[in-house]
């Protein structure tokens, strides 16, 4: 199907508008058979598309069907676009003439005198001024708008009278609920909404996004009703299930693990009233390392969780989380299982941009099958490993962020910026003693409409205390489809050989971490309503030795099994990789594929000594859901 004389729109653009379509080279797509009565119908289309492009004297002139063979025709359309329409006048009036904020509305208006008209520029730059009015405080704004076309003479005559109405503040917020155990009170709060407040569009929006994240209602609407020259917020509930069953599963393949994985979580909102929920988890799984076809270790894992929220506690908008589990898992040197307990006090403000946890977290671990590595010196266990068995285990952690990006899961544009601390001890319970911080950055930067750059920078460090080292299940890794690309799932790390036979080395952690990511992210084209991307990363990293291995407390129990690692991180000589991805944006989330690709330190060891975690291994291929960060 040809197009001829379609020089000045977009041809794809116009081809997705027409019913007639070409058939694809490719076997299994849907056939395209002749339609004549589409043909013809398709004729307007091709117009109306150029009318409201401003081409209001574009004409199909000729049609024309020419066979091919005794299945298939050629079909061409010899388009005649005519001049394009020009805007020779834009009146933009209705503003009181003591409006104060009369520049912020006419700066996001657009059109202007010698423009080529276009019918939905037109409708989105009338509806910016509309948006923009709302944003400012003025919820009841109208916009009259007409384009007054002369097509003998091709011009368009732009004419908007805008109507903001008054600059409202919030009167009341009107919410009638009828869920047992829940008062209007409560939803007035997680509204977020106070009397007093300037009635913008974002506020009502934050509104109900607010009360239908509390997962008891299936429909959240609100409006504003005019009171005087304020506004009420008129919010509708639509009460929703309580009980909630949900059931999954997965697949984990990479090089030196690979898992099958079942789901299922039970969810009982507004538990005893009051927006109290309850949530239990339960996850088996088979783990087989390093692959299902050759087997080193093997066996089950399993999580079992159980959760209460309660809501509002001390302040408005704070949780209070209780969490018991009990977990069986499988590492690169051991199997383990034990219970594990949590107390988190949450509370986020300024519209959920900032987000304060403190929690109280506790484990104790029994291992079984551990690699008789760990085992042949009980000092060294414990200086190098951070290892005991029991396990016991007790911190507190305090996690701060501050997230202006415009969208969490998905983000385009912003910063977010996290740090969070951990404290462990005797004085609560710890068989280990140790500090750990970890800052973090984010930020992401739009060019254009489909193109984004995206960046990462990531730091922690550990400080030791007594006379064991850092906790083994605390300390810091490397590597995997939202870390470190370059590597499989903390692969990046001191490795020491394991003594069982086919055991790829044993990844200890470390004591200090250093990341940054660069990335851009360039959108490809909608398959069928969503966006298939390309990412194009650089990743760079290290994870340092634990402290006895780079000379601090201990050092001689270290010294036979590692040697003498440099101590910390060595800028100049990160871990870098490169490599691409394609990702796929679903309505579960984004389907991530990466290739990443090491670019140095692939040789056993550095000059200066500083042994390298799984050299020679250049390619690690990715498989996720989400984007990395």
């Amino acid at each position: 199907m040809r197009l001829d004389g379609a020089a000045h729109v977009n041809r794809h653009e116009l081809r997705d508008r027409l019913a007639t379509q070409q058939e694809s080279w490719f076997s299994l797509s849907p056939r395209h058979h002749l339609d004549p009565i589409e043909l013809e119908l398709d004729r307007k289309r091709i117009e109306a598309y150029y009318h409201a492009h401003g081409y209001f004297r574009a004409r199909v002139k000729n049609l024309e069907v020419t066979h091919v063979g005794a299945n298939s025709v050629d079909v061409r359309f010899v388009i005649e676009e005519g001049p394009p329409t020009k805007i020779n006048q834009v009146t933009l009036g209705g503003l009181p003439p003591a409006f104060a904020d009369a520049r912020a509305v006419r700066s996001s208006f657009d059109l202007a005198r010698g423009q080529q008209f276009d019918y939905g520029r037109f409708i989105a730059a009338t509806d910016r001024l509309g948006t923009r009015l709302r944003a400012l405080g003025y919820p009841f704004a109208r916009v009259d708008r007409q384009a007054q076309v002369d097509r003998d003479e091709s011009t368009a005559a732009i004419i908007v009278n805008l109507d903001p109405g008054p600059k409202a503040h919030i009167a009341r917020i009107d919410i009638p609920t009828q869920v047992p155990g829940v008062s209007a009170a409560q939803l007035r709060i997680h509204t977020g909404l106070h009397p007093g407040q300037l009635a913008t569009a974002q506020m009502l929006d934050e509104a109900r996004g607010n009360l239908y994240n509390l997962g008891i209602f299936s429909v959240v609407r609100a409006r504003w009703e005019q009171v005087g020259d304020d506004a009420a917020a008129v919010i509708d509930l639509h009460e929703g299930p309580l009980r909630e069953l949900r059931l999954g599963g997965g697949v984990g393949i990479e090089s030196q693990r690979n898992e099958v994985r079942l789901r299922a979580i039970y969810l009982r909102r507004n538990f005893l009233g009051g927006l109290r929920t309850l949530r239990l988890d339960v996850e088996p799984a088979w783990v087989s390392i390093p692959s299902f076809w050759n087997i080193a270790r093997q066996g089950p894992e399993a999580r079992v969780e159980g959760q209460f929220i309660q809501p509002d506690l001390l302040l408005p908008l704070d949780q209070l989380k209780l969490t018991v589990g009990y977990d069986l898992g499988i590492d690169y040197a051991y199997q383990y299982h034990g219970p594990r307990g949590q107390v988190a006090w949450l509370w986020r403000l300024w519209h959920s941009r900032v987000q304060l946890v403190a929690s109280y977290n506790a484990e104790l671990l029994l291992f079984f099958n551990t690699d008789p590595t760990i085992l042949q010196d009980p000092a060294l266990a414990r200086r190098l490993f951070g290892f005991t068995d029991p396990y016991r285990l007790t911190w507190l952690q305090q996690d701060v962020s501050l997230d202006l990006r415009d969208r969490p899961l998905d983000a385009r544009r912003g910063v977010y910026l996290g740090f969070s601390a951990e404290e462990g001890g005797n004085w609560i319970g710890s068989g280990f003693r140790y500090e750990k911080l970890t800052p973090e950055v984010r930020g992401y930067l739009p060019l254009g409409s489909h193109v984004v750059v995206a960046a990462r920078l990531l730091y922690g460090r550990l400080f030791v205390q007594g006379d064991l080292g850092s906790p083994i299940t605390r300390r810091y890794y490397m590597g995997g489809p939202d870390s470190h690309r370059g590597f499989n799932y903390d692969r990046l790390s001191l490795q020491v050989p394991s003594l069982l036979p086919g055991v790829p080395p044993l990844p200890l952690g470390g004591d200090e971490q250093f990341l940054v990511q660069g990335e851009l992210r360039v959108g490809l084209l909608p398959i069928k309503g969503y966006w298939l991307e390309l990412g194009i990363f650089l990743d760079g990293g290290d994870v340092s030795a634990p402290s006895c291995a780079t000379g601090g407390s201990g050092a001689s129990t270290c010294a036979p099994v590692t040697g003498t690692v440099p101590a910390g991180i060595d800028l100049a000589e990160l871990h870098w990789a490169t490599g691409a991805g394609l990702r796929y944006h679903t309505v579960l989330g984004v389907i991530r594929a990466d290739l990443g690709i090491r670019l140095n330190r692939l040789s056993p060891m550095e000059a200066d000594g500083r042994p390298n975690p799984d050299p020679g291994e250049r390619y690690v291929f990715h498989l996720s859901i989400g984007e990395p960060f």
